[in-house]
């Protein structure tokens, strides 16, 4: 009878262990996809904005390069 007692008492123990190793395991994964939904935000903003810097010198070598155009038009006119 109390080796019986004992062995309800020690699954009563290890439950409760697995339940709050469960919770922790739970918030642990949930801060992860948190860090993970910040971070694709982040890259995400990155990109956007160097592909603006890029969009931004395209038009300046563009511009450049017509400027250069229109200058060899006057000279050779």
């Amino acid at each position: 009878m109390e080796a019986g007692t004992a062995v309800t008492a020690g699954t009563a123990v290890a439950t409760a262990v697995t339940a709050v190793g469960m919770v922790a395991v739970t918030a642990a994964g949930t801060a992860a996809t948190a860090v993970t939904a910040a971070g694709t935000v982040a890259g995400t903003e990155a990109t956007a904005a160097g592909m603006a810097v890029a969009t931004e010198g395209t038009v300046a070598v563009t511009e450049a390069e017509v400027s250069q155009f229109r200058c060899c038009i006057y000279i050779f006119s």
